[in-house]
């Protein structure tokens, strides 16, 4: 669920704020402006279910066009 850090100045404060209050035993982390793909959790889960503990994708750059 996004929120936002009171008085937050950097990106890496408001991951430790939203790490800490995750409860669950998967956690995605996205900047706004990404656009994950349909289907980025079955593609992390076959690596998760394979015994990696973290997952993290790649950004494609599309000349600042938005997709969708």
């Amino acid at each position: 669920m996004p929120f936002r850090v009171a008085k937050s100045t950097s990106k890496a404060e408001n991951i430790n704020v939203a790490l800490a209050k995750a409860r669950s035993a998967f956690v995605g982390i996205f900047d706004a402006d990404h656009h994950p793909e349909p289907d980025i959790f079955i593609r992390a889960w076959r690596w998760l279910s394979n015994g990696y503990d973290v997952v993290q994708g790649h950004n494609v750059i599309c000349n600042g066009m938005r997709r969708g």
